[in-house]
């Protein structure tokens, strides 16, 4: 296995599942999720090595950091429309 030494390059990498803060929809970081959890085991601890190393959290933890990021930028867009209706 390939050594990265940032995560430009390791988010590259098709065998690896790496949630980032600058996924924009829900349905992207739906999709990476689905991809971390179908990989083999090897390949999981891979993923969250680079995701500790990089980020300084597991795949699990950023998926629920970004989801809930996600979910209230959401909600203020909803206020937002519903204020200049």
């Amino acid at each position: 296995m390939k050594r990265y030494e940032d995560l430009q390059q390791a988010s590259l990498d098709p065998s690896l599942a790496l949630i980032t803060g600058d996924l924009s929809t829900l349905k992207e970081l739906n999709r990476v999720y689905v991809k971390y959890r179908t990989l083999p085991k090897k390949q999981k601890r891979i993923s969250n090595y680079y995701s500790n190393e990089f980020l300084g959290r597991s795949v699990p933890d950023m998926y629920v950091l970004v989801k809930a990021r996600l979910r209230i930028i959401n909600e203020c867009r909803a206020a937002a429309f519903e204020l200049f209706k």
